[in-house]
């Protein structure tokens, strides 16, 4: 952040310092500098470093999720817009676009940016 009083970075550098057992470092605008030249950090700028954190790739996590779930006998249906679910205690069925109906006990539903279309016509 470029505010050394920013709410949001003082929250994180707080909640680092009551766990015990959490390494992180709470950096200055001149140690931001010194280990990252090419990023312009402002006149007050603070980051708090996590050396444990990490980047999920968003694809290759969600592949891995589908593969699993394939392997325990999940069936993925993609690009196939659901125009509507009804469901009750014993099932879900679910309608799409292309005509298809799909009956079962459970089921999960991806619509990504979507969601708002699809849960305002379920009551959401």
């Amino acid at each position: 952040s470029d505010d050394r009083n920013n709410g949001y970075i003082n929250s994180i550098v707080d909640s680092f310092k009551k766990n015990s057992e959490a390494k992180s470092e709470d950096l200055n605008v001149n140690e931001l500098r010194k280990r990252y030249p090419y990023i312009n950090f402002g006149e007050n700028g603070r980051a708090c470093y996590d050396p444990t954190g990490g980047v999920i790739m968003a694809d290759k996590a969600l592949k891995c999720v589908q593969d699993l779930s394939v392997r325990f006998g999940v069936k993925i249906r993609d690009g196939d817009r659901v125009v509507s679910i009804i469901h009750d205690k014993q099932k879900v069925e679910v309608h799409t676009d292309s005509g298809r109906r799909y009956l079962a006990k459970s089921c999960i539903v991806c619509t990504g940016p979507w969601a708002s279309q699809l849960l305002s016509k379920l009551g959401f």
